[in-house]
Protein backbone atom coordinates (compact mmCIF):
# COMPACT_ATOMS: atom_id res chain seq x y z
CA UNK A 1 0.00 0.00 0.00
CA UNK A 2 2.86 2.59 0.72
CA UNK A 3 4.61 1.64 -2.54
CA UNK A 4 1.33 1.96 -4.74
CA UNK A 5 0.62 5.32 -2.73
CA UNK A 6 4.32 6.78 -3.11
CA UNK A 7 4.57 5.57 -7.12
CA UNK A 8 1.22 7.95 -7.24
CA UNK A 9 2.52 10.85 -6.01
CA UNK A 10 5.54 10.62 -7.68
CA UNK A 11 3.56 10.30 -11.01
CA UNK A 12 1.60 13.48 -10.02
CA UNK A 13 4.63 15.41 -8.93
CA UNK A 14 6.74 14.44 -12.15
CA UNK A 15 3.35 15.55 -14.04
CA UNK A 16 2.79 18.38 -12.35
CA UNK A 17 7.09 19.42 -12.97
CA UNK A 18 6.12 18.36 -16.64
CA UNK A 19 3.44 20.63 -16.93
CA UNK A 20 5.13 23.32 -15.78
CA UNK A 21 8.26 22.68 -17.64
CA UNK A 22 5.89 22.71 -20.99
CA UNK A 23 4.09 26.81 -19.90
CA UNK A 24 7.48 27.74 -19.06
CA UNK A 25 8.86 26.69 -22.79
CA UNK A 26 5.47 28.07 -24.14
CA UNK A 27 6.25 31.69 -22.25
CA UNK A 28 9.56 31.52 -23.42
CA UNK A 29 9.13 30.99 -27.23
CA UNK A 30 6.06 33.33 -27.00
CA UNK A 31 8.98 35.85 -25.61
CA UNK A 32 11.32 34.69 -28.26
CA UNK A 33 9.04 35.42 -30.86
CA UNK A 34 7.86 38.76 -29.46
CA UNK A 35 11.60 39.75 -29.91
CA UNK A 36 12.52 38.33 -32.91
CA UNK A 37 9.13 40.36 -34.42
CA UNK A 38 9.54 43.45 -32.70
CA UNK A 39 13.74 43.30 -34.60
CA UNK A 40 11.84 42.85 -38.15
CA UNK A 41 9.32 46.00 -37.08
CA UNK A 42 11.99 48.27 -36.17
CA UNK A 43 14.36 47.02 -39.29
CA UNK A 44 11.29 47.50 -41.61
CA UNK A 45 10.51 51.00 -40.09
CA UNK A 46 14.23 51.89 -40.17
CA UNK A 47 13.58 50.55 -44.22
CA UNK A 48 10.90 53.16 -44.49
CA UNK A 49 8.15 50.15 -44.96
CA UNK A 50 5.30 51.86 -42.84
CA UNK A 51 2.81 49.86 -43.32
CA UNK A 52 3.97 46.43 -42.32
CA UNK A 53 6.22 47.90 -39.35
CA UNK A 54 3.07 48.72 -37.83
CA UNK A 55 1.60 45.56 -38.10
CA UNK A 56 4.85 43.39 -37.48
CA UNK A 57 5.54 46.00 -33.87
CA UNK A 58 1.96 46.07 -33.07
CA UNK A 59 1.54 42.21 -33.44
CA UNK A 60 4.93 41.79 -31.20
CA UNK A 61 2.89 44.06 -28.77
CA UNK A 62 0.32 41.80 -28.23
CA UNK A 63 2.37 39.20 -27.13
CA UNK A 64 5.55 41.05 -25.72
CA UNK A 65 6.16 41.20 -21.77
CA UNK A 66 7.16 45.07 -22.29
CA UNK A 67 5.03 46.74 -25.32
CA UNK A 68 6.14 50.48 -24.49
CA UNK A 69 9.15 50.42 -27.51
CA UNK A 70 6.78 48.66 -30.01
CA UNK A 71 3.89 51.16 -29.05
CA UNK A 72 6.46 54.03 -29.67
CA UNK A 73 7.40 52.70 -32.86
CA UNK A 74 4.27 52.23 -34.27
CA UNK A 75 3.63 56.06 -33.19
CA UNK A 76 6.26 56.92 -35.77
CA UNK A 77 5.03 54.28 -38.42
CA UNK A 78 1.21 56.01 -38.26
CA UNK A 79 3.19 59.29 -38.03
CA UNK A 80 4.81 58.79 -41.49
CA UNK A 81 1.26 57.72 -43.11
CA UNK A 82 -0.27 61.04 -41.69
CA UNK A 83 -2.71 58.82 -39.86
CA UNK A 84 -2.63 61.03 -36.47
CA UNK A 85 -5.64 59.45 -34.83
CA UNK A 86 -3.90 55.97 -35.08
CA UNK A 87 -0.65 57.49 -33.91
CA UNK A 88 -2.05 59.04 -30.67
CA UNK A 89 -3.87 55.81 -29.99
CA UNK A 90 -1.01 53.91 -30.11
CA UNK A 91 0.59 56.35 -27.61
CA UNK A 92 -2.03 56.36 -25.27
CA UNK A 93 -1.93 52.22 -25.04
CA UNK A 94 2.01 52.93 -24.29
CA UNK A 95 1.10 55.52 -21.46
CA UNK A 96 -1.52 52.49 -20.24
CA UNK A 97 0.48 49.34 -20.45
CA UNK A 98 3.78 50.91 -18.75
CA UNK A 99 3.75 52.61 -15.26
CA UNK A 100 6.43 55.17 -15.13
CA UNK A 101 6.46 55.54 -18.89
CA UNK A 102 4.45 59.08 -18.96
CA UNK A 103 7.44 61.40 -19.51
CA UNK A 104 9.02 59.19 -22.70
CA UNK A 105 5.47 58.58 -24.52
CA UNK A 106 4.44 62.18 -23.64
CA UNK A 107 8.26 63.69 -25.44
CA UNK A 108 7.51 61.28 -27.89
CA UNK A 109 4.04 62.61 -28.70
CA UNK A 110 5.22 66.21 -28.66
CA UNK A 111 8.75 65.76 -30.92
CA UNK A 112 6.10 63.62 -33.48
CA UNK A 113 3.46 66.69 -33.40
CA UNK A 114 6.18 69.14 -33.96
CA UNK A 115 7.51 66.79 -37.20
CA UNK A 116 3.77 67.30 -38.33
CA UNK A 117 4.06 71.31 -37.61
CA UNK A 118 0.92 70.55 -35.21
CA UNK A 119 2.27 73.84 -33.13
CA UNK A 120 -0.81 74.21 -31.04
CA UNK A 121 -0.88 70.77 -29.96
CA UNK A 122 2.56 70.35 -28.95
CA UNK A 123 2.72 73.05 -27.03
CA UNK A 124 -0.41 71.87 -25.02
CA UNK A 125 1.72 68.35 -25.03
CA UNK A 126 4.68 70.18 -23.98
CA UNK A 127 2.90 72.30 -20.87
CA UNK A 128 1.78 69.50 -19.20
CA UNK A 129 5.24 67.66 -19.46
CA UNK A 130 6.72 71.07 -18.10
CA UNK A 131 4.10 71.11 -14.85
CA UNK A 132 4.91 67.52 -14.19
CA UNK A 133 8.17 67.72 -14.08
CA UNK A 134 9.46 71.65 -14.63
CA UNK A 135 13.48 70.56 -14.76
CA UNK A 136 13.32 68.13 -17.81
CA UNK A 137 15.86 69.62 -20.52
CA UNK A 138 14.24 68.15 -23.55
CA UNK A 139 10.94 69.45 -22.59
CA UNK A 140 12.49 72.92 -22.04
CA UNK A 141 13.62 72.52 -25.14
CA UNK A 142 11.41 71.51 -27.63
CA UNK A 143 8.94 74.42 -25.74
CA UNK A 144 11.49 76.68 -26.77
CA UNK A 145 11.31 75.44 -30.34
CA UNK A 146 7.52 75.49 -30.17
CA UNK A 147 7.43 79.04 -28.75
CA UNK A 148 9.76 80.35 -31.59
CA UNK A 149 7.45 78.77 -34.21
CA UNK A 150 4.71 80.74 -32.92
CA UNK A 151 6.67 83.77 -32.67
CA UNK A 152 5.05 83.96 -29.11
CA UNK A 153 7.88 86.20 -27.50
CA UNK A 154 6.60 86.93 -24.19
CA UNK A 155 6.24 83.00 -22.98
CA UNK A 156 9.71 82.44 -24.71
CA UNK A 157 11.02 85.37 -22.50
CA UNK A 158 9.45 83.72 -19.60
CA UNK A 159 11.62 80.49 -20.36
CA UNK A 160 14.81 82.17 -20.19
CA UNK A 161 15.69 81.44 -17.07
CA UNK A 162 14.68 78.02 -16.78
CA UNK A 163 16.69 77.33 -19.97
CA UNK A 164 19.72 79.30 -18.20
CA UNK A 165 19.55 77.41 -14.96
CA UNK A 166 18.78 73.86 -16.26
CA UNK A 167 21.32 74.92 -19.12
CA UNK A 168 19.55 74.12 -21.87
CA UNK A 169 21.96 75.69 -24.24
CA UNK A 170 25.77 76.82 -24.18
CA UNK A 171 26.28 80.24 -22.99
CA UNK A 172 26.80 81.66 -27.02
CA UNK A 173 23.16 80.08 -27.71
CA UNK A 174 21.52 81.74 -25.10
CA UNK A 175 22.83 85.19 -25.61
CA UNK A 176 22.20 84.88 -29.71
CA UNK A 177 18.50 83.85 -28.89
CA UNK A 178 18.25 85.87 -25.69
CA UNK A 179 19.04 89.11 -28.63
CA UNK A 180 16.86 87.46 -31.09
CA UNK A 181 13.91 87.57 -28.38
CA UNK A 182 14.36 91.04 -27.29
CA UNK A 183 14.51 92.28 -31.48
CA UNK A 184 11.22 91.07 -31.69
CA UNK A 185 10.08 92.13 -28.52
CA UNK A 186 10.72 95.64 -30.01
CA UNK A 187 9.22 95.40 -33.46
CA UNK A 188 6.10 93.99 -31.84
CA UNK A 189 6.28 97.41 -29.67
CA UNK A 190 7.02 99.07 -32.51
CA UNK A 191 3.93 98.22 -34.38
CA UNK A 192 1.72 99.90 -31.76
CA UNK A 193 2.88 102.75 -30.33
CA UNK A 194 5.28 104.78 -29.07
CA UNK A 195 4.53 104.59 -25.19
CA UNK A 196 4.78 100.47 -25.54
CA UNK A 197 8.31 100.99 -27.46
CA UNK A 198 9.84 103.12 -24.69
CA UNK A 199 8.48 100.96 -22.22
CA UNK A 200 9.14 98.00 -23.98
CA UNK A 201 13.28 99.58 -24.17
CA UNK A 202 13.49 100.53 -20.33
CA UNK A 203 12.11 96.63 -19.32
CA UNK A 204 15.36 95.24 -20.39
CA UNK A 205 17.59 94.57 -17.95
CA UNK A 206 20.92 97.35 -18.32
CA UNK A 207 23.23 94.78 -19.74
CA UNK A 208 21.41 94.91 -22.87
CA UNK A 209 21.33 98.66 -22.95
CA UNK A 210 24.09 98.29 -24.35
CA UNK A 211 23.88 95.74 -27.03
CA UNK A 212 24.82 97.55 -30.57
CA UNK A 213 21.82 95.13 -32.50
CA UNK A 214 19.46 96.08 -30.46
CA UNK A 215 20.41 99.86 -29.97
CA UNK A 216 20.36 99.56 -33.61
CA UNK A 217 16.88 98.56 -33.82
CA UNK A 218 15.88 100.61 -30.95
CA UNK A 219 16.92 104.16 -32.71
CA UNK A 220 15.76 102.71 -35.84
CA UNK A 221 11.72 102.53 -34.25
CA UNK A 222 12.14 105.79 -32.39
CA UNK A 223 12.88 107.72 -35.29
CA UNK A 224 10.15 105.94 -37.26
CA UNK A 225 8.03 107.16 -34.39
CA UNK A 226 9.14 110.63 -34.39
CA UNK A 227 11.08 110.19 -30.95
CA UNK A 228 14.18 112.01 -32.96
CA UNK A 229 15.49 113.81 -29.96
CA UNK A 230 15.78 110.53 -28.20
CA UNK A 231 17.44 108.92 -30.57
CA UNK A 232 20.34 111.18 -31.22
CA UNK A 233 21.27 111.31 -27.36
CA UNK A 234 21.10 107.73 -27.44
CA UNK A 235 23.33 107.17 -30.55
CA UNK A 236 25.62 110.35 -29.72
CA UNK A 237 26.21 108.71 -25.93
CA UNK A 238 26.95 105.20 -27.79
CA UNK A 239 29.32 106.07 -30.41
CA UNK A 240 31.29 108.26 -27.33
CA UNK A 241 32.15 104.28 -26.06
CA UNK A 242 32.16 102.55 -29.68
CA UNK A 243 31.86 103.48 -33.19
CA UNK A 244 29.62 101.71 -35.37
CA UNK A 245 28.40 102.50 -39.18
CA UNK A 246 24.99 101.36 -38.40
CA UNK A 247 24.25 103.89 -35.87
CA UNK A 248 25.99 106.83 -38.13
CA UNK A 249 23.52 105.99 -40.47
CA UNK A 250 20.49 106.14 -38.42
CA UNK A 251 22.05 109.49 -37.21
CA UNK A 252 21.83 111.23 -40.37
CA UNK A 253 18.19 110.05 -40.71
CA UNK A 254 16.97 111.41 -37.41
CA UNK A 255 15.68 115.15 -37.69
CA UNK A 256 16.70 117.05 -34.70
CA UNK A 257 15.60 120.27 -33.20
CA UNK A 258 18.62 121.82 -33.95
CA UNK A 259 20.56 120.84 -37.20
CA UNK A 260 23.18 122.64 -37.26
CA UNK A 261 24.24 121.42 -33.58
CA UNK A 262 23.47 117.88 -35.01
CA UNK A 263 25.98 118.64 -38.05
CA UNK A 264 28.71 119.94 -35.61
CA UNK A 265 28.56 116.48 -33.52
CA UNK A 266 28.65 114.52 -36.64
CA UNK A 267 31.88 116.82 -38.44
CA UNK A 268 33.54 116.32 -34.73
CA UNK A 269 33.81 112.00 -35.35
CA UNK A 270 35.53 112.73 -38.93
CA UNK A 271 38.64 113.86 -37.15
CA UNK A 272 38.95 110.20 -36.26
CA UNK A 273 37.18 108.39 -38.79
CA UNK A 274 37.93 110.38 -42.25
CA UNK A 275 37.25 107.33 -44.16
CA UNK A 276 33.78 106.16 -43.13
CA UNK A 277 32.29 106.00 -46.03
CA UNK A 278 28.77 106.30 -43.71
CA UNK A 279 30.04 108.74 -41.81
CA UNK A 280 30.40 110.70 -45.24
CA UNK A 281 26.81 109.82 -45.90
CA UNK A 282 25.17 110.61 -42.55
CA UNK A 283 27.14 114.08 -42.98
CA UNK A 284 25.72 115.14 -46.61
CA UNK A 285 22.05 114.26 -45.21
CA UNK A 286 23.03 116.79 -42.27
CA UNK A 287 24.42 119.53 -44.36
CA UNK A 288 21.03 118.91 -47.15
CA UNK A 289 18.80 119.76 -43.62
CA UNK A 290 20.63 122.89 -42.69
CA UNK A 291 20.87 123.44 -46.75
CA UNK A 292 24.47 123.67 -47.12
CA UNK A 293 24.44 122.49 -50.26
CA UNK A 294 27.83 122.96 -51.14
CA UNK A 295 29.24 121.53 -48.54
CA UNK A 296 26.83 118.63 -49.03
CA UNK A 297 27.87 118.27 -52.30
CA UNK A 298 31.39 117.97 -50.74
CA UNK A 299 30.55 115.18 -48.65
CA UNK A 300 28.43 112.95 -50.48
CA UNK A 301 30.63 112.96 -53.52
CA UNK A 302 33.42 111.97 -51.24
CA UNK A 303 31.47 109.19 -49.49
CA UNK A 304 30.47 108.09 -53.33
CA UNK A 305 34.51 107.81 -53.77
CA UNK A 306 34.64 105.63 -51.04
CA UNK A 307 31.85 103.23 -51.37
CA UNK A 308 29.33 104.04 -54.06
CA UNK A 309 25.82 103.42 -52.55
CA UNK A 310 21.97 103.92 -53.75
CA UNK A 311 21.25 106.06 -50.91
CA UNK A 312 24.42 108.37 -51.45
CA UNK A 313 23.12 108.65 -55.29
CA UNK A 314 19.64 110.11 -54.33
CA UNK A 315 20.94 112.21 -51.47
CA UNK A 316 23.52 113.71 -54.39
CA UNK A 317 20.87 114.01 -56.88
CA UNK A 318 18.88 116.39 -54.21
CA UNK A 319 21.41 118.30 -53.80
CA UNK A 320 22.34 119.11 -57.60
CA UNK A 321 18.18 119.64 -58.04
CA UNK A 322 18.30 122.65 -55.47
CA UNK A 323 21.29 123.90 -57.07
CA UNK A 324 19.16 124.05 -60.24
CA UNK A 325 21.98 121.67 -62.28
CA UNK A 326 19.07 119.15 -63.38
CA UNK A 327 20.97 117.87 -66.06
CA UNK A 328 24.13 116.54 -63.40
CA UNK A 329 21.14 115.85 -61.36
CA UNK A 330 19.50 112.84 -63.62
CA UNK A 331 22.62 111.72 -64.24
CA UNK A 332 23.11 111.15 -60.70
CA UNK A 333 19.55 109.35 -60.05
CA UNK A 334 20.45 107.06 -63.11
CA UNK A 335 23.75 105.84 -62.00
CA UNK A 336 22.09 105.25 -58.48
CA UNK A 337 19.77 102.96 -60.22
CA UNK A 338 22.10 101.03 -61.72
CA UNK A 339 23.61 100.79 -58.04
CA UNK A 340 20.79 99.00 -57.39
CA UNK A 341 20.48 96.85 -59.78
CA UNK A 342 24.38 95.66 -59.46
CA UNK A 343 23.13 95.20 -55.38
CA UNK A 344 20.46 92.71 -56.83
CA UNK A 345 22.46 90.56 -58.91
Amino acid sequence: FFLILYFIFRTIGRTTRISKNIRRWKKMRRYRKARQLTNYGLCQLAEGDWQRAEQTLIKAAQITKSPLINYLAAARTAQAQQAYERRDNYLRQAHMTTKGSGIAVGLTQAQLQINSKQWEQALATLKHLNRKDPHHRYTLKLLMTVYKQLHDWAQLQKLLPSLRKYKVLSGNELTLLERKIYRALLAEAYQKDTTTLIETWKAFSRHWHHDIELIRAYTHYLIAHREDARAIALIENILKKQWDPVLVENYGLAHGAMPAKQLNSAESWLKKYPQESQLLLCLGRLSIRDKLWGKAQEYLTDSIQLAPTTAAYKELGTVLEALNEKEAALKVYKKGIEQTDENCH
